[in-house]
């Protein structure tokens, strides 16, 4: 396992330059229905199916970009050393492209049930969902890492769940459909990783699960205190040992008394 990167990685430089390309093609009226993902671009006209690749590149607002690409280095920072640039692409990729498909699956079963196309005409920002799947696969490499804090020892792995709840905050705020897309992501991510992820011989992480990812009732596991030890080097509050049974615990004493 190499260490984690101290510059940008060649994967995260890619990936930043089609995340700054797509948005900006995306605010342009003329290319905007060939880049940014609209469920009816699907159904009327030549269907683009390749928007289900390029729409997780674009995002709505210069600062989701600039957050993006962010997220992006610091990611592959620490998962490109010890993935690999292929895999670290790969895990991107996929993740991203079998989001869209899920999420599309989703409006299509809703128009079907409903018939109210309103969310047809919309266009969402799915850029969230290949970043969703990137924490879980952080999750996993830090599943057994603890930190140091004031109330104790805090799991990396609940970062993952932390980052999914700052999501649906702020889609509360500004009335986003950017959670949806995180949901799905995560979900991608956490089959990824699990079952399909290759490693040396196997595939995927069977020990890891997503009950791991959530916190308990305390989010921090509490240290044990260290033990006071009196000038005699015994420790507090710990049980003297018993004699073996059918010996008198005053045994010993007796013969020591004997022998003055």
């Amino acid at each position: 396992m190499n260490a984690p990167a101290s510059s940008i990685t060649k994967v995260a430089k890619y990936l930043c330059f089609a995340t700054a390309f797509v948005s900006f093609m995306g605010c342009l009226p003329v290319f905007a229905p060939y880049f940014v993902f609209k469920p009816n671009s699907f159904v009327s006209g030549v269907p683009k199916f390749w928007i289900l690749l390029t729409s997780s590149f674009y995002c709505e607002k210069l600062s989701s970009t600039f957050f993006q690409c962010f997220f992006i280095v610091m990611c592959s920072r620490t998962l490109e050393p010890i993935l690999g640039s292929r895999e670290f692409l790969r895990t991107y990729l996929i993740n991203a492209f079998y989001s869209n498909i899920l999420l599309i699956t989703v409006i299509g079963m809703y128009y079907l049930f409903s018939n109210d196309g309103s969310m047809g005409n919309k266009v969402y920002d799915v850029s969230s969902a290949p970043l969703s799947a990137l924490f879980i696969a952080l999750a996993n490499i830090y599943r057994k890492v603890e930190i140091p804090t004031p109330c104790g020892s805090f799991p990396l792995r609940y970062m993952a769940f932390i980052s999914f709840c700052i999501s649906a905050l702020t889609t509360l705020v500004d009335s986003s459909d950017s959670f949806l897309s995180t949901f799905i992501g995560s979900i991608c991510g956490f089959i990824y990783v699990k079952w399909l992820q290759p490693h040396e011989n196997v595939r995927g992480s069977p020990e890891f699960t997503f009950l791991s990812l959530i916190p308990g009732c305390k989010c921090c596991s509490p240290q044990a205190p260290d033990e006071e030890i009196p000038e005699n080097n015994v420790p507090l509050n710990r049980e003297a040992p018993r004699p073996p049974q059918g010996q008198s615990p005053f045994s010993g004493r007796s013969r020591t008394i004997g022998n003055l």
